[in-house]
């Protein structure tokens, strides 16, 4: 069905009486207007029709994108309303929380859309006891915070409460820290990533590994709920007779950025941080050598495209 539009162009079929374009635009009335006397009819409706075109063009635009016709009743209030709505999917603004904590996101106008990406903090890696003679330690790579993306259409330019989890820290000798929950209003929830594990100390019975773990699945996205990713594990190889290659385990990676990649580790290999929202290294720990802190989790974050007209 045709959605009316009443703003018609003027003098525009074919034949029309209007002055060619180079003759209007040579006209001295383009810039002083019409004086007393007589104005030529063929220059009066060439002023109405490229006032007459650009209203109907408009008023079509309404139509096409709102589906509401545009009615000449001689009011503006619903016209300029359908024309608002027509660009209702502007990029208003882009917003990124990173730090661990509390804050606001505060809309630019009411009735703007968001897309928005979540995660929730990542977990730190395992770390290593000290050990003794022919004694090894290794560890997992902390997982990183669960995932989500969405689109909503908010109803008023109220703020909407943001808790950015922290990230995981280290334990002495022990499994990492959890990474802490990010969350957006009553929108979006992303617990934090599970701590990387730890082998405690080991003989030379190899080879062997420690565990993984993922975080629980995010909650109130309408595009994507992920458990996001895990951490890798720690590895201990026979290299000779009473001898062990070490491999601490990497952090489990972000959407922003690379992991921390599991590495082969001379005695002592601490973890290393994980970039935001993303899991720890783990330690790995040879013979005779001191405790070894694994990596802390990188804190939460959020990302917040906001759409609208303004």
């Amino acid at each position: 069905m045709t959605v009316e539009n009443d703003f018609l162009a003027f003098a525009a079929g074919p034949g029309a009486n209007v002055l060619a374009q180079s003759d209007y635009a040579a006209l001295a009335a383009v810039s002083s207007g019409f004086q007393a006397g007589t104005a030529q009819s063929a220059a009066v409706n060439k002023v109405w029709r490229q006032a007459s075109i650009m209203s109907a063009v408009l008023a079509q635009l309404i139509v096409d994108e709102t589906g509401q016709p545009a009615i000449d009743d001689g009011t503006t209030t619903t016209l300029l309303a359908n024309l608002k709505s027509a660009f209702q999917g502007r990029l208003l603004t882009v917003n990124m929380f990173a730090t661990h904590g509390n804050v606001n996101f505060i809309p630019a106008t009411p009735n703007s859309s968001i897309y928005m990406r979540a995660m929730g903090a990542g977990a730190a890696g395992g770390s290593t006891p000290a050990t003794g003679a022919n004694q090894y330690a290794i560890a997992s790579g902390g997982s990183t915070g669960a995932y989500a993306e969405g689109f909503y259409q908010l109803a008023s330019a109220t703020p909407i409460p943001i808790t950015i989890g922290a990230g995981g820290f280290t334990v002495p000798g022990a499994a990492g820290g959890n990474g802490g929950t990010t969350s957006v209003g009553s929108l979006i929830t992303c617990p934090g990533g599970v701590g990387g594990s730890t082998s405690g100390l080991q003989s030379t019975s190899i080879p062997w590994t420690t565990g993984t773990s993922l975080a629980p699945v995010a909650t109130g996205g309408n595009i994507c709920n992920s458990q996001g990713w895990a951490g890798t594990f720690g590895m201990a190889i026979q290299v000779s007779a009473g001898t062990a290659g070490l491999v601490a385990g990497g952090g489990g990676p972000s959407p922003l950025g690379n992991s921390i990649a599991a590495t082969q580790g001379p005695p002592g290999t601490g973890g290393i941080a994980g970039i935001l929202g993303g899991g720890g290294r783990g330690a790995a720990q040879g013979p005779l050598s001191p405790l070894v802190g694994g990596g802390n989790g990188g804190d939460g974050w959020v990302m917040i495209f906001e759409f609208g007209s303004r």
